[in-house]
């Protein structure tokens, strides 16, 4: 049986995954299912009960933002076609499957079985190569949507406002002046092409298996010793404190 599974499995390779329109449904598939999931009132009420009370809503408010939604959707159900297309990922998937098939049938837990397999893919040389191709040039049209931007930037604000209050700074003009800062110098810096390299990297340094807990240490050390990035932070901390004057000329030379 198992190895009639692979053979069947290695059909597939060549029919399904190696079918370039085969490649460009499967993409269309992503963008349509997770525009329907960001539009949806349960999966919104599920996020919003997952990241808490504090910074649920306004990322189930960028979900729903049909703007935002459907930009990113399109872009990474675009996204998954190429990575289909480039060499050697169909025949990672299918060795995947593989494995899954031969687990189960020796006896090992789908669920198990299931999840050894997703991160043997993750580290296939083949996955990596394809999303170190694939990724940059999707990343930067995300970063270039201006809605997108300026929803990460309404996150930032909530979370540096929030974290301020919870530290005991009574002072909520404060807070609120201080999470404004953050909001500019977020949409800056995501603007910025040097910071949307460093995110580039760090995306697929993830991918590849980087524990996100590693990434702020990362990012720190990065701007310490890079001139460009320090640069980078500089200017859009100028441009977060100028904005606290409006949008004036006089808020303008104070952010320069």
């Amino acid at each position: 049986l198992g190895a009639t599974l692979a053979g069947a499995l290695d059909t597939l390779e060549a029919t399904v995954f190696g079918n370039a329109g085969v490649q460009e449904s499967v993409g269309a598939a992503v963008t349509a299912l997770l525009g329907g999931f960001a539009g949806e009132p349960a999966v919104q009420s599920l996020i919003g009960t997952l990241l808490g009370g504090d910074f649920g809503p306004t990322i189930v408010g960028l979900l729903a933002d049909p703007t935002v939604g459907a930009a990113t959707a399109s872009l990474l159900g675009s996204a998954v076609t190429d990575l289909l297309g480039y060499p050697g990922v169909g025949a990672a998937l299918t060795d995947a499957l593989e494995q899954v098939a031969t687990a189960v049938l020796g006896g090992t837990d789908p669920v198990a079985a299931l999840e050894d397999s997703l991160q043997s893919l993750a580290a296939s040389p083949a996955v990596l190569a394809a999303v170190e191709a694939v990724l940059p040039a999707y990343l930067d049209q995300i970063l270039d949507n201006d809605g997108i931007r300026d929803g990460i930037g309404e996150v930032a604000q909530q979370v540096v406002t929030q974290l301020l209050q919870d530290r005991g700074i009574g002072n909520a003009g404060l807070a609120t002046a201080v999470g404004r800062v953050a909001e500019v110098a977020t949409i800056s810096l995501l603007a910025n092409p040097v910071f949307g390299d460093l995110l580039t990297g760090l995306a697929a340094d993830i991918l590849g298996g980087t524990p996100v807990s590693e990434v702020t240490d990362v990012v720190v050390a990065l701007v310490l010793r890079d001139p460009a990035l320090q640069g980078a932070v500089g200017a859009a901390l100028g441009q977060g404190i100028g904005s606290l004057l409006g949008d004036n000329i006089f808020g303008a030379v104070v952010g320069q």
